[in-house]
């Protein structure tokens, strides 16, 4: 992880990726509450 003014809003981000932190932590939740409720995903 990184966190570098100029690189994604100064927010922290996987390490020469530009992923935030954030977005992972959004997904990870995300499939946790489909597997809980048995969501079905589009696509």
């Amino acid at each position: 992880m990184t966190q570098i003014p100029g690189q994604c809003g100064g927010r922290p981000c996987i390490r020469g990726m530009r992923i935030r932190v954030s977005d992972i932590l959004e997904m990870l939740f995300y499939l946790g509450t489909c597997k809980k409720w048995r969501c079905r995903t589009v696509g």
